[in-house]
């Protein structure tokens, strides 16, 4: 139920406003799986989300953990992707210095130095 509401935060339809996406065409869909202990992790988006180009798709990754990236904590590195030939047409390296780790059912911020 969190995940369809979150489509109707104020944040979610002042997006949708200013992208010109009609209100009654949003649905939202959630991928559950097991925790792993990643090397790396990200978002990918099907659509350019600050153009709102539909012919690329962008990837956000950092170390560790996704949190980093979707909770703003670090630049993440970005590759914008051609759907059409799966090709990365720009890949941009971000400054990655924090990293959630997992081990052992705990989970820690640390900074990274790799």
């Amino acid at each position: 139920m969190r995940c369809w509401a979150s489509l109707w935060t104020a944040r979610a339809i002042a997006y949708r406003l200013k992208m010109g996406v009609d209100q009654r065409s949003v649905s939202t869909g959630v991928v559950v799986q097991v925790m792993v202990a990643p090397d790396v992790a990200g978002v990918l988006f099907t659509a350019d989300p600050t153009t709102g180009e539909r012919g690329v798709m962008v990837i956000n990754a950092s170390y560790g953990l996704g949190e980093t990236v979707v909770s703003g904590l670090v630049t993440p590195d970005t590759f914008v992707v051609d759907k059409a030939i799966l090709t990365v047409k720009k890949a941009t390296l971000g400054m990655k210095d924090l990293e959630w780790a997992i081990a052992d059912g705990k989970c820690w911020l640390s900074r990274h130095d790799r």
